[in-house]
């Protein structure tokens, strides 16, 4: 009996160690491409990238392990316009990003897939940084904005209340709430011209979380940004690691870097 245990240990660890030789050629082998990779192409990569991460991950020792890496970069995009045409910009990334990441099928899609973290999760160490990714960087090009800056209730309301182009009698926030899995969204901040912002993946990573969250809508729309209910709400947000459901977050690219979520590429630097 002991001998067929060990069998079955060293069988699981020739697992592990081809996986991680596995995981070193796709990277060396792919990353380059993702660099030259053009928006759509990108957004493309990434899709398909999740999507093949979550249909192949494998058991060894009782870990989970993701045999594909994320091959997701961030996209930077200046956006101009009127009023409208810079909502209907935000509410279409909030969504591709979204898409980008399988819709909210599956948890834990964002752990990095390196030979050192399949290492600590086969040791059982403790994982650090905050499950989440950047997927655009977004750049307000315009010195000024007719009827002034985009308030976080009314980006919200177009969320709620425009027609999701792709999926008929469904709006920005149906899709995301209810389409495939299950998500909401954040928005943290409001418009401004000449600012730059960031559209976050976070990725649910624990179904029994109990997260604070409540509504459609993280934090509260009648807290304006800059106001301290505002801050702890946002701190608060930013702070809980454990979510029972994803979240499209949109905020500006400072908070974004000081909540702990990598201002990075996963396919490079």
């Amino acid at each position: 009996m002991l001998s067929k245990k060990k069998a079955i240990a060293a069988g699981q660890l020739v697992l592990i160690i081809v996986t991680i030789v596995s995981f070193l050629l796709i990277f060396v082998t792919v990353s380059k491409l993702v660099e030259k990779a053009d928006s759509k192409d990108a957004e493309l990569l990434c899709h398909n990238s999740i999507a093949l991460r979550i249909s192949s991950a494998v058991s060894a020792l009782g870990t989970e392990i993701k045999t594909v890496p994320n091959l997701c970069k961030t996209i930077d995009k200046k956006i101009d316009g009127d009023r409208e045409e810079i909502k209907a910009q935000v509410a279409y990334m909030m969504s591709r990003c979204w898409w980008m990441f399988n819709e909210g099928r599956a948890e834990q899609i964002l752990e990095d897939t390196s030979p050192l973290t399949i290492s600590r999760d086969i040791f059982n160490l403790a994982k650090t940084g905050n499950d989440c990714f950047l997927c655009y960087g977004v750049i307000i090009d315009e010195s000024d904005i007719s009827g002034g800056d985009i308030s976080i209730r009314e980006m919200t309301n177009y969320m709620r209340e425009t027609n999701y182009p792709s999926i008929k009698n469904s709006k920005y926030l149906d899709y995301i709430q209810s389409f495939a899995g299950s998500g909401k969204i954040a928005v943290l901040d409001k418009i401004k011209p000449q600012n730059t912002y960031g559209i976050v993946f976070m990725s649910r990573n624990d179904a029994d979380a109990g997260w604070w969250g409540e509504g459609d809508n993280v934090i509260p729309t009648s807290s304006e940004a800059g106001s301290l209910e505002a801050i702890k709400a946002k701190r608060e947000f930013y702070g809980s690691e454990e979510r029972d459901v994803s979240i499209i977050a949109f905020d500006n690219i400072k908070d974004i870097s000081a909540s702990g979520c990598a201002v990075r590429d996963f396919a490079g630097e």
